[in-house]
């Protein structure tokens, strides 16, 4: 069966109306392989890309791979300190270079036939290039066959790139949310761990169930006791949308004796916020601990999740706070793992040509429906 892709400003018009007469998208955008393409085009690729945290890679020589829509690429700390990105491919042949997270390599080494390059990329060795003994590269001119860069940026701590090259600069994305929480001394945050894993379902599926409350009660009994959704409320900038909790109970969440932003105001010493920036991060900020969460698409129907952990300032992590360091991550494995099951259903329903456009809830979806809006809008720039 040929499926044909609705067509993008179509995709707009059905946004661009009030929230309670809105359409969302259509289910190809969940299924659709051209679909997807056109997404790591010109969402993923000409925005900045969250795809992972400075603190996972502290050392010279640290290498994270990772994949973004099928495309291989590595994060690799530098001998300076700062972070490169580069297509993870070897010039020669195309193996991929780094298939694991490394420590401290002094080179990348080709798996294939051993060709080096050091941390900046440059291709160094070309084993037995001119024949057995012979490491020269003869007529190749090794200064134009290094690692294929991409531009990267960081921003407290989390590490971003850029595959067009012309985004705007990382920190004017981000500069409302510094804004947003002009209480909450950022300097303090401290790495404090990471998790991953891998669900079936579409990237845009993971980012909507985290910007809105209306599931609480039935998905997450225990999330609700601490944040229940009769106090969460509605966030919705230009810059980002989400939801908030007037009420999180970091006591009754087994995390309270955990170091604090210090001089909050007295509203937001139980407050969080969920807000989600485009094209794939959301955070979870608490007045304990900082969450970064990014979603890596690999394909229409499979995703990355990644959940960096932050606490707040040196004493948060001693060895006294190491149980309740747990507990928060323990926490978010436990709440996600409930909704990995509904994402998941989702994901199955949109396979079926009974789901065609589903409503918006004015009151508890205004989220969802401003995030829609703004993917139909870059996918429909330079169309």
């Amino acid at each position: 069966m040929t499926v044909t892709l609705p067509a993008t400003q179509d995709m707009v018009a059905a946004l661009d109306r009030p929230t309670e007469l809105a359409e969302n998208l259509p289910r190809e955008a969940y299924t659709d392989p051209d679909f997807f393409r056109l997404e790591i085009e010109r969402v993923f690729g000409r925005n900045w890309t969250y795809v992972g945290a400075a603190g996972e890679m502290p050392n010279p020589g640290d290498a994270i791979p990772l994949q973004l829509g099928g495309m291989p690429i590595v994060l690799v700390r530098q001998r300076d300190g700062a972070i490169k990105a580069f297509h993870n491919v070897c010039r020669h042949r195309g193996p991929i270079l780094v298939r694991e997270p490394t420590k401290a390599q002094n080179a990348l080494i080709c798996p294939y036939h051993a060709w080096s390059y050091d941390l900046d990329g440059e291709l160094k060795r070309t084993p037995a290039y001119m024949g057995s003994g012979r490491h020269d590269s003869g007529p190749l001119d090794k200064s134009c066959m290094g690692l294929a860069e991409i531009r990267c940026d960081i921003w407290r701590d989390g590490v971003f790139i850029n595959l067009s090259g012309d985004a705007g600069p990382l920190a004017d994305v981000y500069a409302p949310l510094e804004q947003r929480w002009a209480h909450h001394d950022l300097s303090l945050l401290r790495y404090g761990g990471s998790q991953r894993l891998r669900i079936n379902g579409n990237w845009k599926l993971a980012m909507e169930n985290f910007q809105e409350g209306y599931h609480l009660p039935m998905t997450h009994p225990f999330l609700n006791s601490l944040s229940s959704l009769e106090n969460h409320y509605s966030v919705v900038e230009p810059a980002y949308q989400g939801q908030g909790s007037h009420y999180y109970d970091t006591v009754q969440a087994g995390h309270g004796d955990l170091p604090n932003f210090p001089a909050l105001p007295e509203y937001w010493k139980h407050r969080a916020e969920y807000p989600a920036v485009l094209p794939n991060l959301m955070f979870g900020m608490h007045p304990d601990h900082f969450l970064f969460f990014g979603v890596i698409p690999l394909s229409p129907t499979v995703t990355e999740e990644v959940f960096h952990f932050y606490f707040i300032g040196d004493e948060a992590l001693e060895e006294k706070h190491t149980t309740m360091r747990e507990r928060v991550m323990n926490n978010l494995s436990s709440i996600n793992a409930e909704d990995i099951g509904i994402v998941e259903s989702m994901q199955a329903g949109r396979h079926s040509p009974a789901f065609v456009k589903g409503p918006f809830s004015p009151y508890q979806e205004a989220t969802l429906h401003q995030f829609q809006l703004k993917i139909a809008r870059m996918l429909d720039a330079g169309a």
